[in-house]
């Protein structure tokens, strides 16, 4: 009864013999037709086309990132600069009004309003005020306290 267990060795030929099943149950590799080549050498050829765009457009994500950083920071010293300078004008405007509020001629002020080179209108419709900007110029020359002490003096 013991020979009928037995196990046979790995090294045995039962080894040999799957091998020889196997290969007789693989078919025969066909000689490839023309289609079958095309196919492979077109899907060889589509593939490497998407490689080259896949790069492509890698190359053009990191351009276009250079490019936009480059922007912002151009943007960012620009606006620095805007601020700058609207920080130095407006402390100068700011100066101007204040020194305007210590003079004593008001009238100068008014006059800085009003344009006093613009002649009479073109249009018949509007009204025309060369007389009010006469008398603006002339108040802002020779103020109403001036004058009035020079009335009352007489």
């Amino acid at each position: 009864m013991a020979e009928f267990f037995e196990m046979p060795d790995a090294e045995e030929e039962v080894n040999t013999s799957n091998e020889q099943t196997f290969e007789s149950a693989l078919p025969a590799p066909e000689p490839e037709d023309a289609l079958a080549v095309f196919n492979r050498e077109w899907n060889e050829k589509l593939e490497l086309k998407r490689q080259l765009e896949e790069k492509a457009e890698e190359e053009s994500k990191a351009s276009a990132a250079q490019d936009l950083s480059n922007w912002q920071s151009q943007r960012e010293v620009r606006l620095n600069a805007k601020k700058e300078v609207n920080r130095t004008e407006e402390q100068v405007l700011l100066e101007q009004h204040e020194s305007d509020l210590d003079a004593g001629n008001v009238w100068d002020r008014v006059t800085k309003l009003i344009e006093a080179s613009v002649d009479a209108p073109d249009d018949p419709n509007k009204s025309d005020v060369s007389r009010m900007r006469k008398l603006f110029i002339q108040l802002k020359n020779e103020p109403l306290e001036v004058t009035r002490g020079a009335l009352v003096e007489a």
